[in-house]
């Protein structure tokens, strides 16, 4: 059996749930978060995520021995299939497992579609309805323009949710409900997965009596709900556009999941003009698959291509015209590989269709052609801040903070990069996001985060969204340097420490622990002693292993990857800055403008940061960044403190108002 949900967290949830009700059956989670030792092939229900799945179907030949014997394919929230990113790709696998597997049987489940009669017929199958509903909701609307008074008016002691559409939003309406008396908390995507279970845990026990949640809540979680309050109407998104009748019934959905209720309400706030009487009729919007367009039909034609589903143009038709997509309008595939063959992602023997390289790695990663053919664009011999310069261009853009400007000022004067030396032509979007994953890498992403004043889990997404396309181009353009950057947005890590990594069994942790002790890169481990190792925790034997795989490694290198020419501050700036040869990162420094010193018997504690940390006399911090080559911003708030001639020189052209 195979189930199908929307999100990682509820497949965990579905797993976990399923699990305790079939002791007797094999239950496992199947995410990308999760590595399972047991095959697939030996587990009695799969949970797992459309995207995985659209995998498995490319590499179907690998898999076809379990795919062949499931017999019941159950997809949760199959609504999803026309979220105009992700529903592509539950199209795409339930279209290819179903041409697989002609006797599955699919089980979809939805409670807000608009066209269940063309969904159930693509699906082969009935139309099975019901408006029971185990706990009944009581909706009310309210047209007002005090929302906030309104809010108010309908908040009592039953556990209530809100839901908004932004986490700024979130954030300042707990802030507003907790000034007026009210037990309230945010929770977002924004928060620390620590951080979204202690304020689950508080609302589940009853601390918290108003949650005020982004449409991150609008699937899977059950919580205790008896309210539920639709807040926000109008989305201002990249266009001003109103909350879908569907989208409302399923965050009303979370009201009355607990046992023993008789009843849950929903209120609905809105402005005359958002006419919020009108999400009280459920007449859902219709689903329309986004799979027919652009680079979601690309990515679906290299899928099948790659997995021998479809090796003639009038194969793809035929698969094409079995999709969702097809069924509500005809999937013309002819523009679309003359595109592939534009972009060399595909190429047509006689009339026979091949994955080329390009195509074959977009294809595995699940990323699109133009995003893995940006490669193309890098210069000659690319410097690691040129690679995230154009990996920027694929990512989404951070918002820019004062405080963020000062540190990509800073960092762009003094960055190894040929494309700036170069003044090449570079948006300041790419540029912003290219200085927020150079600071994650060489300070941490939560120090990332509070530099440029966004949330550490954006940070984190950005950094592995990252790794994950520049480690697609190092493998479509084999490159030492693209290896290595692939490596140090994966890790974290500055790039001499990456390098560290590349030796078996030493992740990040123990490269910090390398670093600290002054083997700050494979070459240095190459050369050292065995006893050079301990200080790191690694016992002699593990080291003297180190060591040879170490300068077996060294050999492969053609030249040394970290040595990087640093970046020219005059032909970048007006104004240069003097470092007299000492390795400053300037967004280390701008951020030690906003610490405080404290002077201690033993030394001086700096706070002002996430932690407190301590700083020696001789200038040494407990915190994991520091190194003597390479201060932290505490040892540079204390040179600053004391007057240090350099560090103050240059914190007033950084950062002159501090």
């Amino acid at each position: 059996m195979l189930v199908l949900a929307p999100t990682r967290a509820l497949v965990g949830q579905i797993a976990g749930e399923w699990q305790e009700r079939l002791p007797g059956h094999c239950v496992e989670a199947y995410t990308s978060e999760r590595r399972n030792r047991r095959p697939y092939r030996q587990t009695d229900i799969i949970v797992t995520t459309p995207e995985r799945l659209d995998l498995l179907t490319r590499s179907w030949k690998r898999h076809w021995r379990w795919l062949a014997q499931v017999t019941l394919l159950v997809c949760d929230e199959i609504h999803t299939i026309a979220d105009p990113v992700r529903g592509a790709a539950l199209d795409a696998a339930l279209t290819r497992v179903r041409l697989l597997n002609p006797l599955l049987r699919v089980l979809g489940l939805t409670g807000t579609c608009g066209n269940p009669e063309q969904l159930s017929a693509w699906l082969s199958g009935p139309h099975l309805t019901s408006t029971r509903r185990p706990v009944p909701l009581e909706w009310q609307a309210y047209p007002t323009r005090d929302k906030f008074k309104t809010l108010l008016g309908v908040l009592d002691a039953r556990p209530t949710l809100v839901f908004v559409h932004s986490r700024a939003r979130a954030r300042d309406l707990s802030k507003q409900l907790q000034q007026a008396g009210i037990s309230a908390a945010a929770h977002h995507a924004g928060l620390t997965a620590e951080e979204r279970l202690l304020t689950e845990q508080r609302y589940q026990q009853g601390e918290i009596k108003v949650l005020i949640a982004t449409p991150t809540l609008e699937v899977g979680v059950n919580f205790p709900v008896e309210h539920v309050v639709l807040y926000d109407l109008t989305f201002y998104g990249a266009r001003k556009s109103a909350l879908s009748v569907g989208a409302a019934w399923q965050r009303a959905g979370r009201a009355g999941r607990r046992p023993g209720l008789t009843y849950a309400s929903v209120s609905v706030i809105g402005s005359p003009q958002e006419e919020p009487h009108r999400y009280l009729t459920p007449d859902f919007e219709a689903l329309h698959s986004p799979l027919g367009q652009g680079q979601h039909l690309e990515s679906f034609l290299l899928g099948s291509i790659s997995g021998g589903l479809a090796i003639h143009p009038s194969q793809l038709q035929r698969l094409c015209d079995r999709t969702f997509a097809a069924a509500q309008g005809r999937v013309s595939v002819r523009e679309t590989l003359l595109e592939l063959r534009h972009l060399d992602a595909v190429e047509e023997d006689g009339a026979r269709l091949r994955v080329r390289p390009l195509g074959r790695v977009a294809s595995q990663a699940l990323l699109q052609v133009r995003d893995v053919a940006r490669a193309r664009l890098l210069p000659e011999a690319p410097t690691a801040f040129d690679v995230l310069l154009l990996v920027a261009g694929v990512l989404e853009t951070p918002r820019l903070t004062p405080e963020g400007a000062v540190l990509v000022e800073a960092q762009t004067l003094l960055v190894p990069s040929s494309l700036l030396d170069a003044r090449e032509y570079i948006r300041q979007e790419d540029l912003l996001t290219a200085c927020v994953l150079w600071e994650a890498c060489h300070a941490g992403d939560e120090d990332a985060a509070d530099a440029f004043g966004l949330y550490r889990p954006d940070v984190t997404a950005l950094r592995e969204q990252a790794a994950r396309l520049v480690h697609a181009w190092a493998q479509w353009r084999p490159d030492p340097k693209l290896r290595l950057t692939a490596v140090m947005l994966a890790s974290g890590l500055p790039l001499e420490h990456a390098t560290l990594t590349m030796l078996s069994g030493v992740g990040s942790a123990t490269a910090r622990k390398l670093a600290r002790t002054g083997l700050a890169d494979v070459e240095a481990v190459a050369t050292a002693l065995p006893e050079d190792l301990v200080g790191a925790g690694i016992g002699i034997r593990r080291a003297q292993a180190l060591i040879t795989q170490a300068e077996a490694l060294v050999k492969t290198f053609g030249h040394d990857l970290t040595r990087e020419v640093p970046g020219c501050p005059e032909t970048r700036s007006d104004f240069p800055l003097d470092l007299q040869g000492e390795r400053i990162d300037a967004a280390r420094l701008a951020r030690a403008c906003t610490l405080h010193v404290e002077v201690r018997e033993m030394g001086f504690t700096v706070t002002g940061g996430n932690a407190p940390h301590h700083v020696t006399r001789e200038l040494r911090c407990d915190c994991p960044d520091f190194l003597p080559a390479r201060p932290c911003k505490h040892v540079l708030a204390v040179r600053l403190s004391q007057g240090d001639p350099v560090a103050c020189h240059n914190a007033a052209l950084i950062a002159p108002e501090a």
